[in-house]
């Protein structure tokens, strides 16, 4: 059955909150598609590192790492299917472990994506200073290219989405304390990097997990090879990794102990402030409490 259009007395849908039809087109996607694959850049980025410290041993690494992910996939896809909220792990980790651990991984998510912004920016500002220095003869700083490429980011952004002053802010200043002097490959690059790499692993354990939890009284037809052992051998595999990655947080920075702490410890901060602002949530407005992780992408 057809909708019969807005009239006088039928008011037209309310479209403000949710994904408008058709906006996308096949090429978008192409882009969208091609763009998903940006964080390639921090593997191959990381490689020399990996490769000077193991050696031939570097590429069992990502074989393995490949590997992990792969059973994670099984079980995150299996329950995407029921999760129709665009927070990706947020929301897959709110409705599996609750909205409160849900809001503190939300706060980790945007401390790990904007530091691993913070290192590519960093990284782009370095190459394509050399690459503009071999093909004009002109230096410009890769501060300055850095800075170029956070406005690009910004104004594209306002341009398609509402993209919130707050992070832009927090991401410009971030980048201008690492425009002081330091190697951008070295310091700001792993540094970043590796607080944002922690960051993300922490959410794909609790995500796995996540995943258990929810489909532990009803697997929903699925098999329990895809939606219980392998989110738990993956969050097992996480966690290890986590523990021998923190315990070797030296090895990637090259810093002492007290820079290393300082790098890890703004991810339990987020996690603590995201979940207290959930509990207060709870208390002081639930009908917003209930809303975290439930909104529908589509539907609004």
């Amino acid at each position: 059955m057809s909708t019969p259009p807005a009239t006088a007395d039928t008011p037209a849908p309310d479209t403000a909150h949710t994904l408008g039809r058709n906006a996308v087109g096949a090429g978008d996607l192409v882009f969208f598609v091609v763009a998903a694959a940006a964080p390639l850049t921090v593997t191959a980025g990381a490689a020399p590192v990996a490769i000077g410290m193991a050696g031939q041993a570097a590429p069992l690494g990502y074989l393995l790492s490949g590997l992990l992910m792969i059973v994670f996939a099984a079980g995150f896809t299996a329950m995407s299917r029921h999760v129709r909220n665009a927070g990706a792990f947020y929301a897959c980790i709110g409705r599996g472990l609750g909205r409160v651990t849900g809001a503190g991984s939300a706060y980790v998510a945007v401390l790990s994506y904007n530091a691993i912004e913070v290192g590519l920016l960093a990284v782009f500002g370095w190459f394509t200073e050399s690459g503009f220095r071999n093909l004009t003869g002109v230096h410009v700083p890769w501060g300055a290219w850095a800075t170029a490429g956070i406005v690009a980011i910004g104004v594209l952004g306002c341009l398609k989405v509402a993209l919130s002053a707050k992070v832009l802010a927090l991401a410009l200043a971030l980048e201008a304390t690492s425009i002081s002097g330091r190697d951008p490959y070295a310091v700001t690059f792993l540094w970043s990097n590796g607080t944002g790499i922690v960051g993300i692993m922490l959410l794909q354990a609790l995500a796995a997990l996540a995943v258990h939890r929810f489909f532990r009284r009803d697997r929903r037809g699925l098999p329990a090879r895809r939606v219980v052992a392998a989110p738990l051998t993956a969050c097992a595999g996480l966690a290890v990794l986590l523990v021998l990655i923190c315990r070797n947080f030296g090895l990637l920075t090259g810093a002492s102990t007290g820079v290393n702490l300082a790098l890890l410890a703004p991810l339990p901060l987020a996690f603590a402030l995201g979940a207290a602002v959930a509990l207060r949530l709870r208390h002081r407005a639930p009908r917003t409490y209930a809303r975290l992780t439930t909104v529908d992408a589509e539907r609004g």
